[in-house]
């Protein structure tokens, strides 16, 4: 996904046009998105699950010469009624491709919606509960490593 113009989402990057289904497209590192903090956006991507029926939204974070992909689970996603299976696999497939290079697969889950069954699902095949610790400024003891909004689940690729 390609977004240099716009405004800000809910997603904590800039959107207008989320490109046609099934596209995945280059964001120059000239142009990646710098927090200031200890973390870099490198690329941001949107999938198409067609077997699904979903969509998933995200971004690269590089921090410290490890890459990390997050993605979100919004509400669109967890009141989807297609399955997660295909599509967590085409993400992880995506974090192993050399483009991409991520050392881990971050999901964020909306803490609105009602996560106890995808939570135990996840739980079951490897990903457990995360923190933005390693993504924030690290002289700052007090740095809120938590979201009010977003519940982290990460997995090893």
């Amino acid at each position: 996904m390609l977004n240099n113009t716009a405004t800000d989402n809910d997603y904590g990057y800039a959107s207008s046009d989320y490109g046609t289904p099934g596209s995945v497209q280059h964001v120059d590192a000239s142009t990646a998105v710098v927090s200031g903090n200890k973390s870099t956006v490198t690329n941001c991507i949107e999938m198409w699950d067609y077997v699904g029926g979903i969509r998933f939204r995200g971004f690269v974070a590089e921090t410290e010469g490890e890459k990390a992909m997050f993605v979100f689970f919004d509400q669109a996603v967890m009141q989807s009624s297609g399955d997660l299976k295909a599509g967590l696999m085409g993400l992880l497939e995506l974090c192993e491709m050399p483009y991409f290079g991520c050392d881990r697969l971050v999901v964020a889950i909306d803490r609105a919606a009602d996560s106890k069954a995808l939570m135990k699902d996840l739980g079951w095949i490897g990903f457990g509960l995360a923190t933005l610790e390693d993504f924030v400024y690290d002289d700052d003891m007090h740095a809120e490593v938590t979201s009010q909004q977003w519940l982290f689940m990460e997995m090893e690729t």
